[in-house]
């Protein structure tokens, strides 16, 4: 228990549920090491080291199959491979992007390919196969973004107050509508339900409608 919790223990990232050849785990990033670990009994099944400055892996990694990806505050951006052999399960390191790196937005994945707002305040489009940079937005935005998917719509919360829509597509970046929803910070992630978008700034909640056109 005191190895687990010395690994795992202090993380900003969110673990995410996911199946990895079969088996039902955690994937977890802490300040310093990804892993899957069991659910039920706690047992950690596979991790491996990411690096990072002062431990501040922040985004919630993205699992597609049994390929993951994540990116890191100074360490670049990581797709890692879970291996399974004999039973056991190893992360193999695929492809990186060191000058890619991430902060707090959480990535998208549509068609395999990687949607990825980074530190830089850019947003990249990356082949999620091969670590190919498909594209990189030629404007800046601010530091955070919440990213949800409807089909091969993506809309984005920017923590300025910004609301921005846009085409899935791996050759072009086009914001097709953005308006201001908010005078205030909007931190916390979008929430969708059905049709209704609902955004919480730091005093208010609203509703919104994203009916497609």
């Amino acid at each position: 228990m005191e190895e687990r919790q010395g690994m795992f223990a202090g993380s900003f990232s969110s673990p995410v549920m996911a199946e990895i050849h079969g088996i039902r785990q955690f994937v977890v990033q802490s300040r310093s090491t990804l892993g899957g670990i069991d659910p039920e009994s706690g047992e950690i099944l596979w991790s491996t080291p990411v690096e990072a400055s002062r431990g501040m892996n922040i985004l919630t990694p993205l699992v597609s199959g049994n390929r993951i990806f994540t990116s890191t505050y100074e360490g670049g951006s990581f797709c890692f491979e879970i291996e399974q052999i004999d039973g056991k399960q190893s992360a193999k390191l695929q492809w990186r992007l060191p000058k890619v790196e991430g902060y707090m937005t959480s990535p998208v994945i549509v068609d395999g390919y990687i949607y990825h707002k980074a530190r830089d305040k850019q947003l990249y489009c990356i082949n999620f196969s091969t670590g190919t940079v498909q594209w990189e937005s030629e404007q800046g935005f601010g530091q955070y973004w919440s990213m949800v998917v409807n089909g091969n719509q993506i809309l984005a919360l920017d923590e300025q107050g910004d609301l921005l829509l846009f085409e899935a597509n791996p050759d072009d970046f086009q914001i097709t509508d953005q308006r201001k929803i908010s005078k205030e910070p909007t931190w916390a992630h979008l929430a969708v339900s059905g049709n209704q978008v609902f955004i919480r700034g730091l005093k208010t909640m609203t509703a919104y409608s994203w009916n497609e056109n």
